[in-house]
C-alpha cells in the first residue's frame, strides 16, 4: 500500500469542509430543480439545457481542478483555469444557442472527453504536473 497524506487535524477540517460544501451545493441544486419543476418554466427561468450546462461545468471543472491541488497557490494556474472556463462557456453557449433540441444526456460523453482534455492541457501545455 502506498503512503497517503497523513491525517492531521488540519487535514480532517479541510476534508469535512469539502464534504459540507459538496452537500450544500447538492442541496442548493436540488432545491433549484424542485422549484423549477414545481412552478414550471416561466420566461425568466433558464431552460433545462442551461441548468445542465451549469451542473456539468461545475462538475467537470471541480474534478479537474481537484487533481491540481498542489498548484492552487499559483496565480498562473487560476488564470489558465479561468481562460479554459471562458473557452468552455463560449463554446457551449454558441452550441446551445444554435442547436434546437439538446438532451441533458448529451452532456455526459462531452464532459468525459472535455475533462480529459482539460487535464492534458493543464498538465502538458501549461506545465502543471499532476
Amino acid at each position: 500500500m502506498g503512503r497517503g497524506v497523513p491525517l492531521t487535524r488540519k487535514r480532517v477540517v479541510v476534508l469535512l469542509l469539502e464534504i459540507v460544501l459538496v452537500i450544500v451545493a447538492g442541496i442548493a441544486l436540488a432545491a433549484a430543480l424542485l422549484f423549477y419543476a414545481a412552478v414550471g418554466p416561466f420566461p425568466w427561468m433558464p431552460s433545462v439545457r442551461w441548468w445542465g450546462l451549469a451542473g456539468t461545468t461545475a462538475l467537470v471543472f471541480w474534478a479537474v481542478v481537484k487533481q491540481f491541488r498542489h498548484h492552487w497557490h499559483q496565480l498562473s494556474f487560476w488564470v489558465e483555469v479561468a481562460g479554459l472556463l471562458a473557452i468552455h462557456l463560449s463554446a457551449y453557449t454558441a452550441l446551445l444557442l444554435r442547436v434546437p433540441e439538446w438532451r441533458l444526456l448529451w452532456f455526459v460523453p462531452l464532459s468525459v472527453v472535455e475533462g480529459g482534455v482539460l487535464v492534458l492541457v493543464l498538465a502538458k501545455v501549461a506545465g502543471h504536473a499532476l
